[in-house]
């Protein structure tokens, strides 16, 4: 499925992004956009996306910048989101499957339900949803 936002265009793939993208993409975070915009002018510009999720800025910001890196810990995101990379054949775009932290070593992760959905968190608020690593 191809996505437009502005003039950019790429593809998505994964169930999470065909629902997500097409619903929402389009009037979703609206000054964010803005800001890449005017932020990527310039040379050599790096864009550092924490928390990734599967891509909404990051697919974006790969035709305004010259290097992305998008960190995402959420197992599940973090597959729908270099699914969306692969499609589209993005060289520019560096994935870091972590999590930031103020302290080293292992920590719970999960989300407030499902992972994937977007609120993934080291502040998990239920064992239902929590991932040990």
């Amino acid at each position: 499925m191809e996505i437009t936002k502005k003039s950019t265009k790429f593809k998505i793939v994964g169930k999470i992004s065909e629902r997500w993208f097409p619903m929402n993409y389009k009037s979703w975070e609206k000054y964010t956009f803005e800001i890449l915009d005017y932020f990527s002018k310039g040379d050599r510009q790096t864009y550092i996306d924490i928390g990734s999720w599967i891509g909404p800025t990051v697919l974006y910001a790969s035709s305004k910048f010259e290097k992305v890196v998008a960190i995402e810990p959420d197992p599940v995101a973090l597959k729908e989101l270099e699914g969306n990379i692969a499609v589209n054949n993005f060289s520019n775009i560096s994935v870091v499957g972590k999590a930031l932290s103020t302290k080293d070593g292992k920590t719970s992760f999960g989300g407030h339900g499902m992972l994937g959905n977007s609120e993934s968190t080291m502040l998990v608020d239920t064992d239902k949803y929590m991932e040990r690593s």
